[in-house]
């Protein structure tokens, strides 16, 4: 049995780490490479479905070729997605049509967008439903990444936060 020198360098952990975002972002700077953000402004709890996920996906990754044999260069492609529950808002308040005024609707993870008080009230239980949902959704496209790419995935999957 062969003993394996323990001393030398693993290579794929090396290539590995040469691989990273922060390798990617430099590369995109050098204008070596172009950078391709996509996905939804604002999610919703009633849109979550895998069909729509796997479909918002297509779409980037098609965008994405097009963009790189338009430019000649590779593209890193950035899932904005599973986490985009807020809406920031300029007022406190929302003249509905009848006349009355209602909290803004903040987006799903803080509120509401049924234009009625019950549903404007701020619910915390909102954060655990949209953590859920970004955490299914992460799992869901590293699956398509894994497929599409083998395990070194195929997208930068970066789950950004909201600011409200």
């Amino acid at each position: 049995m062969e003993s394996r020198d323990r001393t030398r360098p693993n290579r794929q952990k090396e290539r590995r780490k040469k691989e990273g975002p922060e390798t990617h972002t430099k590369s995109t700077l050098k204008k070596k490479n172009h950078f391709f953000e996509g996905g939804d402004c604002a999610e919703s709890f009633g849109d979550f479905s895998a069909n729509r996920i796997r479909d918002t996906f297509r779409v980037l990754l098609q965008m994405a070729v097009v963009a790189m044999f338009g430019g000649g260069v590779p593209v890193v492609k950035v899932g904005r997605m599973a986490g985009q529950f807020a809406k920031p808002r300029s007022a406190d308040l929302e003249k509905q049509p009848d006349g009355s005024m209602l909290p803004s609707y903040r987006g799903d993870i803080i509120n509401g967008p049924e234009a009625t008080e019950a549903a404007r009230i701020p619910d915390p239980w909102r954060l655990v439903k949209a953590y859920n949902q970004s955490a299914a959704t992460l799992n869901l496209l590293r699956g398509f990444a894994t497929v599409r790419r083998g395990r070194r995935g195929f997208f930068l999957l970066l789950s950004t936060s909201s600011t409200f």
